[in-house]
């Protein structure tokens, strides 16, 4: 009996671990609606932060392509009450600036494994901007986040100007993001 039970619990675990892994792996690197996936992240500590993502279409974008505006890049998570409240002001923001001058990045910080619930999100929300899944190299390459909403804004060389933790209103973010226009 004993030798039964021991089996049952071994392949109980090893199937439970099967599952998880394959869901993970699979979510983490395969971008699906509206949320893309990093493809590569700089080392911390550079001068000037560098990353790249790949949206589900297969297009990719870099942070390298967008010096010459300014970018505010938003991190943020579907379970994050403040984050949730933060978002329709930053869809204002994207709305009234001229994309020629200005971009804004969402990241979210959710699980790999949750990103059909961030799509959803993304949706439900009309979120208007680039949103993509952390795997936590962005999180350590922004210097370790430890609090969302956690908003940076770059300016036009690429150079965070600034480090807003916490929750703004439109006219807060509105007020540093004219400051490098």
């Amino acid at each position: 009996m004993l030798r039964s039970t021991t089996a049952i619990t071994a392949l109980t675990v090893l199937l439970l671990m099967y599952i998880l892994h394959a869901d993970t792996d699979n979510e983490t690197n395969t971008p699906i609606g509206n949320v893309a996936v990093l493809t590569g992240a700089g080392e911390s500590g550079e001068s000037h932060i560098t990353f790249s993502w790949k949206d589900a279409e297969g297009n990719t974008g870099s942070l390298t392509d967008l010096h010459g505006k300014v970018v505010l890049i938003n991190f943020w998570a579907t379970w994050c009450v403040p984050c949730r409240k933060e978002i329709p002001d930053l869809i204002e923001i994207n709305n009234d600036m001229d994309p020629d001058e200005f971009v804004l990045l969402g990241v979210s910080v959710d699980a790999a494994s949750d990103i059909q619930k961030v799509d959803m999100f993304i949706v439900d929300q009309e979120i208007n901007y680039i949103n993509i899944l952390d795997d936590g190299r962005l999180t350590r390459h922004f210097g370790n986040i430890r609090a969302i909403p956690t908003t940076f804004i770059l300016d036009k060389e690429g150079t965070v100007q600034e480090t807003i933790v916490g929750i703004r209103s439109k006219d807060q973010f509105m007020e540093k993001i004219q400051k490098y226009l």
